[in-house]
């Protein structure tokens, strides 16, 4: 209290309050308004959570204080008057008591200031209302103790009168006393009109905080989320040019002055609750509360007062007592009693309350419930059993657990949504799992449904960038919204032209629709919302930043759904906390208040901080009804590592995975075998309904399955693969320093913690260089896994094999799915089955070998069906007990029956690129089978195939689907048909598609066509069976739904191939016109003639395709005209115009077709199928090398493993153009290869082709094009390699570049074919000439000499490195002493593979001579470094 002034000091702590400074008081007061201040700026405040709605008792508990003494003091003063003449010393005693009470009062009404302001910023709350009434109360008691201090100061004034007449004698004595009374009372005079005056004061700022609350009111009304959040109400919109011209931007209090002066003092806020923190956040969330208990008696609504008058009369308070804390009426009219102390205080006051109302009064106490969701339930579980397990498991009754559904989901499991209290559903969901019988289930809470968003700006950071994947890993994040990026990591990033704004699916959340992007901003949708990312740079261009707000609005406006958008725009506006605002916050502000959007940034929290400059650009907003459902809106404290912080809130709804919930069953073959040698399968074979045992065989295999397979404990967010405890710790650092450094910045000053801002930036420093280190650490492991597993993770990374498969977007839309699946399988008319002959004959029944050879042929690692059961579980089981699933087969062949489970199919839809979302024609069916059926299908193929071969069943113009025939063959056929059709002949090609083929094939034609091949009766019986009730079950749109197919043979399936080679070998066998001559892979149709003719040619293609069209629409089928193309191949100089007529569609005749993965071009030149195989084996040779650097620890031998990938693209068809393609092609080709070769060798890139395939052992491109052509035409495979080395070594003697490694290595066959050496990164410098060396590098211009650092030489070049030099001369002769004989360059290599010791010996001396030029040379750069700095 600094001058004995009578108001609330203000300390560098609270800053909140700010009064009118008031003149000395008795020092009794002064030490009374001294404690107020204190409690009102303890510095020990901000620690205590609670400070920020403080408890208003002690403001009541003063005015009732200031009650009961009013009405004592005046009964004191009205019985002195009347009893007897009040003398000196009373009238002083009463005027001391009066002043104690008026003291007391005064600090009441300062406490309740003190608590006004300090909530004066929580507007929307009651206690501001409340605080002012209690300063108005206070206000008016101390009007009431001035009239009485009036009133004792008139008695005191007669009193002491009355001592002057009666006592005259003793003036001399009284008159001391009164004058000390008079002086008393003049200064008592003064301290009341100074106390009036501060009541006054008192006045004018209640009715000022009044004004400024009826301010914030009307922002409230403008588009923000703070004020109407609790209502759930939408605001009224209002213009911003209203709203900025309403009130001054800062809080404003007088300060001193009469009252018409105009001086003010700024009042700064003092923040509710402080930053929030992982730690705080932790906090907020232990503080969150239940709902509290209540007595709910229901009554009529014009019985509810006389009930209560009976309550309130008739129960005993000294049961009760104080566990009511409030009374009030319901909807119904009833009465709710909240009670405080948790159940045994509720069933306290039940029973209370029962003893006074009637009996017949229904009383009951609900009790808060929770919804929680279990998965993984089977298909016989029922809701009994499920409440039974729920309520043993929870401890509880089963009335206290209710389902509300249970629903059938994948792989004939339910899910089951459960109704139960919440303390019991907390137990049941912090397991994560629960188990009903044998199945484990998923629990979860179903109320508890929030995407999570990141939004963040990485001002083109690395390591930014890189820590947004951990921080979002440990927030759970689901999307994450970028600006800036610094790249994107993953294909799977949405971003928009400028590839400065991004979203992430972090969590794979499912996203329905992805927009197009656009300059600025881009966007996805997530079920009925759509996200949006914008950045817009910082440059002062308004044009072009209304041109970007222009496109922006329009997007949104053409959105039918809910819209959030994030990002940074660089504008500042008040709207969204800013202290200014410019003239892009005035933009973006008006378009917001347009579109009727709703800023939820919430607080005044800068998200921008470099250095002393803050502000708040990163903005959020969303429709009206979105940004009510937006929580916990908050600029999070993390280090970023960039210039902007985290932004971090969430948005009510269900985050549905991207990935369908199948789960397959793991099958261990060692453990699965040993149980099913010890255990016998419980089988009958007494049952002759095969649809119950195909049943019973899958639920009995699954259930072996279950047993030897332990499922995870509960699914948990892996976090990024380089981060470690080191950098978690520095992480922790960066933080708390990050943290100490703001917090005293905000109380002294940016110029006094200079030592903490060094701290936190070398903190941070230190982070991202760690971060570095470990990212390249965990690359460099990564990649050494290639030499333990080549195929395994690293291959799998950089080829995009680990990306999960995620769903297509838009799939879900309603009606979607139907249309693509009828689409897809056109429904036909109900057939009638055939009727066949009863018995089949005996040898008709399958063998234990048949069966073996069927089960080996089975491939492994596919999807399984709908019973879940892998391929590899059938293998074991018809090892270990043939003889079961010998019967059953037996009995389906006896019966003629294929079982129904087999004939269920699951469904996925594969999306053909990039083609439209809602065509059927955009997606590629695959049809999954159960495991037993399958293999039921292969022993029935088997058989047919075996029949249609020896009798010739099949057109030989088939290529598909047959043994010992592939595309090359079919290809090999058409180049026979060119180059035997003779002088002057041109070849016409037309490829002909057909629509939807194998899902629109006819069954009953099918089988017609299958008795006439003349295949075994008891075969066609049961293919008759095959084709009948067969099911179709997926889940896209909605439930799983199951629907009957009419036609078509399953993709997927063991039979199909061969069920549509039957049905397509009647088109095969059609007569066509003279010249003309079908070529057929499959369903790919090739029409090829031959004519000299150009015009004649025309007309016998367009007659063959005519009677092509014709069968097709006979038998149920339709062409694609749109993908039908036409090609004369000739070598002829003329003009080669080709038009023909295909089902009234003009085909013109093109430059070059692809036909069955080969691209022909009309020369033949294959110049076409080069350039398109090197672009995409190229991508592949990119990959590739992400994971071969030269230094690691990966070998020769396995990364020759990785480059056969990229030999398999570029040699396909080889057969074909091994001896055809132009030079130009063999080059592009070329240059593939050499990049490949340059990573198996771990050589420089400057080394010529030549060496490279010497060192990497690879043979050039062209040469193994025509070895694989020659074992293509039957030629021995020892044969054909012993003609690639004779060829590979004319060429290596003739070539003119790679002279030092051809000195070296002079012979191609011994070192080609060498049975042990690996070459590695200094051994290829050697091998090549190319590398450490001082003549290397003062060719390529990296040295100013080529002269030796140790010698002097004029020229070190790996000549005289090795052989030569002085300064490896001790090295040198210890090699010629191992090895008996001196090393030159003429022997080094014969020297090398004459032994494993010489090899290593020589290698190592090789390795450390270069290792040790290696130091010198970066000795040297550190050197001309710090010289020319």
């Amino acid at each position: 209290m600094a001058d004995g002034n009578c108001k609330p000091n203000m300390n560098s702590q609270t800053k909140n309050i700010v009064t009118s400074p008031g003149e000395s008081v008795t020092q009794e007061a002064a030490n009374g308004c001294q404690q107020v201040s204190s409690h009102g700026s303890s510095s020990n405040d901000h620690k205590n959570p609670e400070v920020g709605v403080p408890s208003m008792a002690p403001s009541t508990g003063t005015n009732a204080t200031a009650d009961a003494s009013m009405s004592k003091l005046q009964t004191k003063l009205a019985s002195s008057s009347k009893n007897k003449p009040p003398s000196i010393h009373m009238a002083l005693e009463n005027l001391k008591n009066i002043i104690k009470q008026q003291n007391k009062i005064i600090c009441g009404i300062l406490e309740s200031t003190s608590h006004l302001y300090i909530c004066k910023e929580k507007t929307k709350s009651q206690i501001v209302a409340e605080s002012i009434e209690r300063v108005i109360d206070s206000t008016e008691n101390l009007k009431s103790c001035t009239n009485s201090l009036h009133g004792a100061f008139y008695e005191a004034e007669k009193a002491a009168i009355r001592v002057n007449n009666d006592q005259k004698t003793a003036a001399h004595v009284t008159a001391p006393v009164l004058e000390e009374t008079r002086s008393a009372i003049n200064e008592l005079r003064v301290m009341i009109e100074k106390q009036g005056e501060a009541m006054g004061e008192l006045t004018r700022q209640v009715k000022q905080q009044q004004q400024q609350n009826s301010y914030n009111n009307y922002r409230r009304d403008a588009p923000t989320r703070n004020a109407w959040k609790n209502t759930g109400k939408p605001p009224e919109q209002h213009g911003s040019a209203e709203s900025d011209n309403i009130a001054p931007q800062a809080e404003t209090v007088r300060t001193d002055g009469p009252l018409d002066d105009t001086r003010w003092e700024t009042v700064q806020k003092k923040n509710a609750r402080r930053p929030s923190s992982p730690r705080n956040r932790k906090r907020d969330e232990k503080r969150t509360r239940n709902r509290p208990d209540v007595v709910i008696v229901q009554t009529k609504p014009e019985n509810y007062s006389e009930i209560l008058k009976k309550i309130k009369s008739g129960v005993n308070m000294e049961t009760i007592g104080n566990k009511i804390s409030a009374l009030r009426q319901t909807k119904s009219g009833g009465i709710l009693i909240q009670v405080s102390g948790g159940s045994p205080a509720t069933d306290v006051v039940r029973a209370e309350v029962s003893r006074v109302v009637e009996t017949d009064t229904v009383i009951r106490t609900p009790k808060q419930q929770s919804l929680v969701e279990f998965r993984g339930l089977d298909s016989l579980t029922n809701s009994d059993e499920l409440v039974k397990e729920v309520a043993l498991n929870a401890d509880t009754t089963r009335e206290a657990i209710k389902v509300l559904s249970m629903r059938n989901t994948y792989g004939e499991t339910q899910s089951a949504l459960v109704l139960m209290p919440c303390d019991k559903a907390a137990k049941i969901t912090k397991a994560g799992r629960f188990r009903v019988g044998l199945a484990l289930l998923i629990t979860r809470s179903a109320s508890d449904k929030m995407i999570k968003f990141l939004q963040i700006n990485l001002n083109c950071s690395k390591a930014a960038q890189a820590l947004v994947s951990k921080t979002a890993d440990d927030l759970n994040i689901d999307i994450i919204l970028i600006s800036e990026q610094n790249q994107a990591c993953d294909k799977s990033w949405m971003q928009d032209q400028s590839k400065k704004s991004a979203i992430i699916n972090h969590s794979r959340v499912h996203i329905e629709e992805i927009g197009k992007p656009d300059m600025g901003f881009v966007w996805c949708r997530l079920a009925n919302t759509k996200i949006y990312s914008c950045y817009w740079t910082p440059r002062p261009d308004i044009a072009a930043f209304t041109d970007f707000l222009r496109r922006l609005e329009t997007s949104i406006r053409s959105s039918s759904c809910e819209v959030i958008v994030c990002g940074d725009f660089n504008a500042h506006h008040t709207l969204w906390g800013c202290h200014t605002n410019d003239k892009k916050g005035d933009l973006l502000a008006d378009m917001i208040q347009a579109l009727g959007m709703v800023v939820c940034n919430k607080g005044t929290k800068a998200t921008f901080q470099s250095g002393n400059r803050s502000s708040i650009v990163d903005v959020t907003f969303a429709t009206q009804h979105t940004a009510v459902s937006i929580t916990k809106w908050v600029v999070l404290e993390e280090v970023s590592l960039s210039d902007h912080n985290y932004v971090h809130f969430c948005v009510e709804g269900n985050a549905e995975p991207d990935v369908q919930p199948y789960t397959n069953i793991k099958v261990v073959p060692s453990k699965l075998k040993e149980y099913l040698d010890s255990n016998p399968l419980p089988l009958s074979s007494n049952t002759q309904d095969v649809d119950a045992l195909a049943t019973r065989l899958s639920d009995t295999i699954i259930q072996i399955c279950s047993f030897e397979h332990k499922p995870r404990d509960g699914k948990t967010r892996r976090s990024v693969y380089w981060w470690s405890p080191e950098l978690s710790s520095l992480h922790k650092d960066a933080n708390h320093l990050r943290r100490v450094h703001k917090r005293k910045r905000k109380k002294v000053g940016q110029e006094f913690c200079l030592v903490e801002a060094e701290a936190a930036k070398t903190a941070k420093a230190a982070l991202c260089k760690a971060i570095k280190r470990a990212k390249e650490k965990a690359w460099t492991d990564l990649c050494d896994q290639v030499q333990r597993d080549p195929w395994g993770k690293p291959y799998k990374l950089v080829m995009g094999k680990l990306s999960r498969n995620t769903k297509i977007p838009g799939i879900n839309t309603p009606g979607r799915a139907q249309m693509i699946i009828q689409g897809l399988f056109p429904v036909n008319e109900e057939r009638y089955m055939t009727r066949w002959p009863q018995d089949p004959p005996e040898n008709a029944y399958f063998s234990i070998t048949e069966l073996r050879t069927a089960a080996s042929q089975l491939k492994n690692s596919v999807s399984p069906g709908p019973d879940r059961v892998p391929n590899e579980a059938m293998k074991i089981l018809c090892r270990s007990h043939p003889e079961v699933l010998l019967t059953l087969y037996n009995k389906c062949i006896y019966q003629g029956r294929f079982p129904k489970p087999w004939k269920r199919a699951r469904l996925v839809l594969l999306r053909k690129s990039d083609k439209p979302l809602d065509k059927a024609s955009s997606y590629r069916p695959l049809c999954l089978l159960d495991s037993c059926g399958k293999l039921f299908e292969k022993l029935l193929d088997n058989r047919i195939r075996e029949h249609l071969e020896s009798t010739s069943g099949l057109a030989d113009s088939q290529y598909g689907f047959r043994k010992g025939r592939s595309t090359i063959h079919a290809i090999q056929k058409l180049m026979s048909i060119v180059h035997n059709c003779g002088k002057n002949v041109r070849v016409g090609v037309l490829t002909i598609d057909i629509k939807n083929a194998f899902n629109t094939a006819l069954w009953n034609i099918i089988i017609r066509e299958a008795y006439a091949k003349e295949i075994p009766p008891y075969l066609c019986r049961v293919l008759d069976d095959y084709l009948n009730e067969r099911k179709l079950q997926y889940n896209y749109g909605g439930p799983e739904k199951i629907d009957n197919i009419t036609s078509g043979v399953p993709q997927g399936s063991v039979l199909g191939p061969t069920l549509w080679n039957i049905l397509y070998d009647g088109l095969l066998r059609e007569t066509l016109p003279v010249g003309v001559q079908f070529i057929a892979y499959a369903d790919d149709l090739a029409l090829i003639g031959e004519s000299k003719d150009t015009f004649e040619l025309e007309k016998m293609l367009s007659a063959g395709a005519e009677i092509v069209r014709t069968w097709l629409s006979n038998n149920g089928l339709q062409l694609a005209v749109e993908k039908s193309e036409a090609i004369i191949l000739t070598n002829t100089r003329v003009r080669n115009d080709f038009t023909m007529m295909l089902g009234g569609t003009r085909i013109n005749g093109a430059k070059h077709i692809k036909y069955l993965g080969i691209n022909l071009d009309t020369k033949l030149k294959f110049t076409v199928h080069a350039n398109h195989t090197s672009t995409k084996a190229g991508k592949v040779a990119n990959n590739l090398a992400r994971i071969l650097p030269n230094i690691s620890a990966a070998k020769p031998k396995k990364r020759r493993l990785l480059a056969n990938i990229v030999h398999s693209i570029i040699l396909y068809g080889s057969p074909i153009w091994a001896h055809k393609m132009s030079t130009k092609g063999k080059t592009e080709l070329a240059k593939i290869q050499r990049r490949v070769a340059l990573r198996v060798a771990s050589v420089y890139c400057t080394v010529s082709y030549n060496a490279i395939q010497i060192i990497a052992d690879m043979p050039p491109i062209a040469l193994m094009a025509i070895e694989r052509q020659d074992i293509f035409e039957n030629a021995r495979r020892e044969e054909a390699r012993k003609k690639l080395l004779r060829d590979w070594q004319s060429e290596w003697d003739a070539a003119e570049n790679g002279r030092w490694t051809h000195r070296l290595i002079p012979k191609v066959d011994p070192w080609f074919n060498r049975a042990f050496g690996e070459v590695n990164y200094r051994l290829t410098q050697a091998l090549s000439g190319h590398g450490c060396f001082p003549y290397y590098l003062h060719r390529f211009g990296k040295l100013d000499s080529p002269s030796c650092w140790y010698c002097g030489h004029e020229t070190d070049d790996a000549f005289h490195t090795f052989f030569v030099c002085d300064a490896w001369h001790t090295r040198r002769a210890r090699v010629n002493l191992i090895l008996g004989r001196e090393i030159t360059p003429d022997n080094l290599t014969e020297m090398m593979l004459s032994s494993k010791d010489a090899w290593t010996t020589i290698n190592d001396f090789i390795n450390e001579v270069l290792h040790k030029k290696e130091d010198e040379e970066r000795r040297r750069q550190n050197v001309h470094h710090i010289n020319n700095n």
